[in-house]
């Protein structure tokens, strides 16, 4: 592998620092809709490797600031199956401007 100093093979642990805020809220419409609205902002450090033996190295430009707005409908098709829909706003450089998610989750 390319990239670590002299020439290690397999880094050492991984040490990732974030910080996370959530904010969200939800509410029912009908029986069986809902709708979410919700704020996600996480502060990630630096990284730093370290390899058993050698000194540590902070990785460059791995530090991130991410922040999205989302807007989500979860629809109950049946008692154990439900349709859950999601559409975020990036607020950050370091988050995509843009995404989507559906999804259905369901039990046995």
């Amino acid at each position: 592998m390319g990239g670590f100093p002299n020439g290690a093979q397999q880094p050492g642990p991984w040490i990732r620092g974030f910080l996370p805020i959530r904010r969200w809220l939800a509410f029912g419409v009908k029986e069986r809709w809902s709708f979410s609205f919700s704020y996600k902002k996480r502060w990630v450090k630096k990284t730093i490797i370290v390899i058993q033996g050698q000194p540590s190295f902070k990785v460059i430009n791995s530090d991130a600031n991410v922040a999205s707005m989302n807007i989500g409908a979860t629809f109950a098709i049946t008692e154990r199956t439900s349709f859950i829909f999601n559409l975020g706003h990036g607020l950050t450089q370091d988050t995509p401007g843009f995404s989507l998610s559906a999804r259905v989750p369901f039990s046995f």
